[in-house]
């Protein structure tokens, strides 16, 4: 019985680790292409304070989300919030999903999202004036609330 509790335990903890926690990133070290097949660094991408998004197409989360960016970007974007969107999908994807997004929205393409540690999206990192992540969060981000844009304010500037 006691090495059934023990793997348990070992599978809670493993499972907490890799999808319940944002990971640490080092935001130099991430490369991502632009729509022209061009390659940066994420820290060139980010050079002002900004929010990192990482997504997928096929996330239902995330499609949410992307769908409350819609309507409230022009806002945040309004008040000093740079929204920057990453993911694995194709360009093709991309696109579509650019299309119907506001055109100061910036979408980056990165190899595989796993790479980096993210296994749970969406996953925004938010990024203050010095280049620093502040802020992590799995799930979707509370946009249309104005506290919470006022909080990411705060902590981005």
């Amino acid at each position: 019985m006691i090495p059934y509790l023990i793997i348990a335990i070992l599978l809670v903890g493993f499972y907490y680790y890799r999808y319940k926690r944002a990971p640490d990133l080092t935001i130099e070290a991430i490369s991502v292409v632009d729509s022209s097949g061009a390659s940066h660094s994420l820290t060139d991408v980010s050079k002002s304070a900004s929010v990192i998004h990482f997504y997928a197409s096929w996330c239902g989360p995330c499609m949410r989300e992307m769908r409350i960016l819609e309507k409230e970007y022009s806002n945040l974007l309004s008040k000093g919030i740079r929204i920057i969107c990453v993911t694995d999908d194709s360009w093709e994807k991309i696109e579509t999903l650019r299309s119907q997004m506001p055109t100061e929205l910036e979408f980056y393409q990165i190899t595989s999202l796993k790479d980096i540690n993210v296994y749970t999206i969406p996953a925004t990192f938010f990024i203050n004036s010095n280049g620093q992540i502040v802020k992590k969060q799995l799930d979707v981000c509370a946009w249309e609330d104005p506290i919470y844009v006022e909080e990411i304010i705060k902590i981005t500037q």
